[in-house]
């Protein structure tokens, strides 16, 4: 048994679309008797909404950014929680000033605070839920902090600041133009890492690929793939560089 796990948005999702080739090749992968599932900053919300659109196939799922995992019948396996306070301590730091919304993830829900239409959530018809910034500022049990700046440099530099000044409880992540805010510890390798032995599974080889900065550390860890166009960061950390998710897996088959 061989284990893949894809990135969504870039990497399965791109162009505004999953390519039936894309499609293809994880039918043919799973009915050899291989899993595959995602890894993705999404949250479950947002993801089955896809999943269920695109009757997308999968065996498990990874969300906001490895905090949450989640089996094939969607029941979850492990929810990591930003610490009390987290969601006054992100809303109040200067570093996020410049962020189009505060989008706040906890099992079941997805929250936001949007602070401008030219967001790229604006109009997609999306389960959100709207709240004001004084009652998010009371929500607890998040699994995700999610925030878009204008520019991918924006967004870097929001990074930077605040990891330097949050503490280790919780954790800033890029992805372009996006950040997430998530528990400490929590990324996508580490939440695949544990899947693996939550299931006590024995695969002959792990896969992974993406396209973006939160996809380091999974495809660092199992000596992934980048998709093309991928940051340098990433690139330099891949075993090689595809095209799309169907490239890796009928290169494995």
């Amino acid at each position: 048994m061989k284990i893949a796990a894809s990135d969504y948005d870039g990497t399965l999702f791109r162009r505004g679309r999953i390519e039936r080739a894309d499609l293809e090749a994880i039918e043919a992968w799973r009915e050899r008797g291989h899993l595959f599932g995602l890894a993705t900053g999404r949250d479950y919300n947002l993801m089955r909404t896809e999943i269920d659109q695109r009757r997308l196939p999968f065996d498990f799922m990874i969300c906001n950014t490895g905090s949450a995992i989640y089996d094939q019948d969607y029941r979850p396996l492990h929810l990591a929680s930003l610490p009390p306070g987290a969601a006054s301590a992100v809303i109040d730091h200067p570093a996020v000033r410049a962020s189009r919304y505060f989008l706040f993830s906890r099992h079941g829900h997805t929250f936001i605070d949007l602070h401008s239409s030219e967001s790229w959530l604006t109009g997609l018809g999306l389960p959100l839920d709207p709240i004001t910034t004084d009652e998010a500022r009371q929500l607890t049990g998040l699994q995700q902090i999610g925030l878009e700046f204008p520019n991918p440099d924006l967004a870097c530099q929001s990074v930077q600041t605040l990891n330097r000044d949050l503490g280790d409880s919780m954790y800033a992540v890029q992805s372009g133009f996006c950040v997430d805010v998530v528990p400490g510890g929590s990324d996508k390798g580490a939440g695949l890492a544990l899947l693996i032995e939550l299931n006590n599974w024995r695969p002959d080889e792990i896969l992974t690929v993406g396209d973006s900065e939160n996809d380091i550390s999974m495809v660092r860890r199992y000596n992934g793939y980048a998709i093309t166009n991928s940051p340098p960061d990433l690139i330099a950390a891949a075993r090689g560089v595809v095209d799309s998710p169907a490239a890796m897996l009928w290169a494995h088959f």
